[in-house]
């Protein structure tokens, strides 16, 4: 069972009576819980008090929103080599803190530690978020994913189960489609919980057969960055609302899609979220590195941590109404964009197009840049694909191409997710320089 301390039932009524009248109250409010968080990691976090000594820098020191940012940036590769003595705060075991390991997309995993008191209120707002989205605790929730072994707290999953509350549902995603696809006809969820690009691969697969037993409410995407046209498919194929959540195991619940406007709404309430632009600020409409602290993790604090996501920034409050910070596009991981030969990069969902809306045969691709000039596309067909087909591709992506990239159209019998459950449509230069080397660069 989850242990509360006074610090975390403080943070329960936070989120519980979380209700800004304006920007600069949330602002304000930021300020606040980083100097208590910086302060508590400088003094029981050793890791925090030598990054924090380098740079001069005193918790005590925090006033202002520029004194927020002059706190030293932290980022995954400044963690991963770390003994757990050294990012945990002292006087908890770390054996104690049961951990969920990143996916690893940049080459190496890194363990995350929460305290079940922290999980349990994170665990609340995103039960607060379904129930935002018109759902309630007695509907089926089926998620494709990485099957884990349970964390503690079983006893209030099986209490739920006894009620018929929060019934979930798992389905391996390294599973094949056709599997993946039955397991929904058996269980016939109400809420299907999938990332992103295998959502929308399910959803090419199923026929109006399938389409009679699976027939949710609302498909919920994680994940991976998609091409707004590949999103299209989910809501088309499954035939229901879909919402995409935007969330990382070190920051956890970021932000979520508004249900009026293009935006994501910003969950101001638990993470405060900076992006920057060429080491400055991003103003709405510019796009920038995503920078971020987790305002209820004290057990392993995760203070302006950098994740690698590129991000675009959006007006605040949001155009609905609601008075929150948010993001108008997640547009993939700095290390998924592609290096151009001249300098500069660009984010393969650019030349995605006529795979998507034209060459509706085409059922799975993924780009691999082979090289700073030659980038491989596999496509996989609906049918039994041809040379002619391979090059109908060739040459429709290849009016997309930057100048300057050299563009090779190889026809694969399938394409299976990364060993982290994930299917990726696009494999970088650095991926697939570790991928040459005999690494998993996923």
């Amino acid at each position: 069972m989850a242990r509360f301390t006074l610090r975390n039932l403080k943070d329960l009524g936070t989120l519980l009576t979380w209700s800004p009248k304006t920007i600069g109250g949330i602002e304000e409010a930021h300020i606040h819980r980083v100097r208590e968080l910086a302060a508590h990691a400088y003094a029981r976090v050793p890791h925090y008090r030598k990054l924090f000594d380098r740079a001069g820098f005193r918790p005590g020191e925090i006033r202002t929103m520029e004194d927020v940012r002059r706190l030293p940036v932290s980022t995954r590769p400044d963690l991963q080599d770390l003994p757990a003595a050294e990012v945990v705060a002292a006087g908890l075991d770390p054996s104690d803190l049961p951990g969920r390991r990143t996916s690893g997309s940049t080459g190496r995993p890194l363990t995350v530690r929460k305290s079940g008191a922290e999980r349990a209120i994170y665990n609340l707002q995103h039960w607060r978020t379904h129930r935002s989205f018109g759902t309630g605790g007695r509907e089926r929730r089926t998620t494709i994913g990485l099957v884990h072994a349970p964390l503690p707290g079983t006893r209030v999953r099986s209490l739920y189960r006894k009620f018929g509350l929060f019934r979930m549902e798992h389905i391996n995603v390294l599973a094949p489609t056709a599997e993946i696809v039955r397991a929904l006809r058996e269980t016939r969820p109400d809420i299907v919980i999938c990332p992103s690009s295998q959502a929308a691969w399910i959803a090419g697969e199923l026929t109006d057969e399938d389409r009679r037993y699976i027939r949710p409410r609302l498909v919920l995407t994680w994940g991976e960055t998609v091409a707004p046209e590949l999103r299209g498919r989910i809501g088309e194929g499954f035939r229901a609302r879909t919402v995409d959540y935007y969330a990382s195991h070190e920051l956890r619940s970021i932000a979520v899609q508004c249900p009026e406007s293009e935006y994501y709404h910003v969950f101001d309430e638990s993470v405060m979220v900076e992006v920057f632009k060429d080491g400055r600020p991003a103003g709405c409409g510019e796009e920038g590195e995503l920078v971020g602290t987790a305002l209820w993790s004290w057990a392993m604090p995760f203070i302006r941590y950098q994740i690698g996501d590129v991000v675009e920034v959006g007006p605040a409050p949001c155009p609905c109404g609601a008075i929150c910070h948010t993001i108008k596009g997640i547009n993939g991981r700095v290390m998924d964009r592609i290096p151009l030969p001249e300098g500069g990069t660009v984010h393969p969902y650019t030349i995605t197009g006529p795979l998507v809306q034209d060459l509706r045969w085409i059922r799975r691709f993924q780009f691999i840049q082979e090289s700073t000039g030659g980038l491989l596309l596999k496509i996989v067909g609906d049918r039994e694909l041809r040379q002619e087909d391979a090059d109908e591709v060739e040459r429709r992506v290849g009016e997309l191409i930057p100048e300057g990239l050299a563009l090779r159209v190889e026809i694969a019998d399938e394409i299976p997710p990364s060993p982290t459950g994930k299917y990726y449509p696009y494999v970088s230069l650095e991926r697939w320089r570790n991928w040459s080397k005999g690494k998993d660069p996923l």
